[in-house]
C-alpha cells in the first residue's frame, strides 16, 4: 500500500516478522553471529566433555537450523550447544529492531509524502521530480552538486521513487560511467549509503541508470535486484 498523494498520509504496509523469519525457523546468515542471552541452561560440547551453562549467560549465536540455534560459549569457541530460539532473548530483540526498521520506513515514506505536497504548492504540475537543466550536462550525464551529489537522482529519492535509500545516510557517490543493462546504453552512477536491517546497520552499494535525464533503473550491482 503506498502513501496517497491527496488528502491524509496512508502509511506502507510490511508483513509480520513472523512471516520474514518462518515463525522463528531461519535468519539469513548475515545475522550472525551475534550475541544473545540465554534463558535457560545448555549443554556445551567440548573436545574434552562437555559442560553447561546458566540461564542468564551471555553466548554467542553462529546460525539457526529448523528453530534451534547452535551456540558457543564465546565468539571464538569451537565448542558448540544448541537451543529452541524461543528459549533466549533472540526473538524480542529481533522483534524490536523490526518494529523499529518499520517505523524508519513509514518515517521514511512520509517525509517523500510530504515533499510531493511541498512541490505541488509550489506550482510544479506533478507530484513526479522533474529535470532540470542544471542536472546535466551536454552529453546528458548527471552533474554534482556542491555537496558531491547528484541533484537529479536525488530529487527521485526525495520522492519516493525508491524508499530504500534514506537521503541523509548516503555516505558517498559514484562518478558517472557508461554502463549497459538488457541491452541498452545508460549513465550509471553508484550510490554509497547505510541501511537498517532487523540484522542491525549495513554498508550498501545501489547504482542508479540514467537515460533521457531520467532515472531508468534502481539496481544493487552485485545481486543486479531492484532497489525498493
Amino acid at each position: 500500500e503506498q502513501a496517497s498523494d491527496k488528502g491524509q498520509f496512508v502509511p506502507p504496509s510490511f508483513e509480520p516478522i513472523e512471516s520474514i523469519t518462518r515463525d522463528w525457523t531461519w535468519l539469513p546468515p548475515h545475522a550472525f553471529p551475534r550475541p544473545v542471552k540465554l534463558r535457560t541452561p545448555v549443554l556445551i560440547k567440548m573436545s574434552a566433555g562437555s559442560s553447561t551453562l546458566s540461564e542468564g549467560a551471555e553466548v554467542t549465536a553462529h546460525g539457526i537450523s529448523e528453530g534451534q540455534l547452535s551456540v558457543s560459549p564465546t565468539p571464538t569457541s569451537t565448542a558448540r550447544g544448541t537451543l529452541p530460539i524461543q528459549d533466549t532473548n533472540l526473538v524480542e530483540e529481533l522483534t524490536q529492531r523490526y518494529d523499529e526498521w518499520v517505523q524508519a520506513r513509514i518515517d521514511r515514506a512520509r517525509k517523500a509524502w510530504e515533499y510531493r505536497q511541498e512541490q505541488e504548492k509550489k506550482g510544479v504540475a506533478t507530484a513526479a521530480p522533474v529535470t532540470t537543466i542544471e542536472m546535466l550536462d551536454g552529453q546528458g550525464r548527471p552533474v554534482r552538486n556542491r555537496d558531491g551529489g547528484y541533484d537529479l537522482i536525488l530529487s527521485r529519492i526525495r520522492a519516493g521513487v525508491v524508499t530504500d535509500i534514506d537521503p541523509d545516510r548516503i555516505t558517498g557517490w559514484g562518478t558517472p560511467t557508461s554502463v549497459t543493462y538488457e541491452g541498452k546504453p545508460y549513465w550509471g552512477v553508484d550510490i554509497f549509503f547505510v541501511t537498517d536491517t532487523i540484522f542491525g546497520p549495513f554498508d550498501v552499494q545501489a547504482r542508479a541508470y540514467i537515460r533521457d535525464g531520467e532515472v531508468i533503473h534502481w539496481l544493487y550491482p552485485s545481486s543486479e535486484e531492484r532497489v525498493h
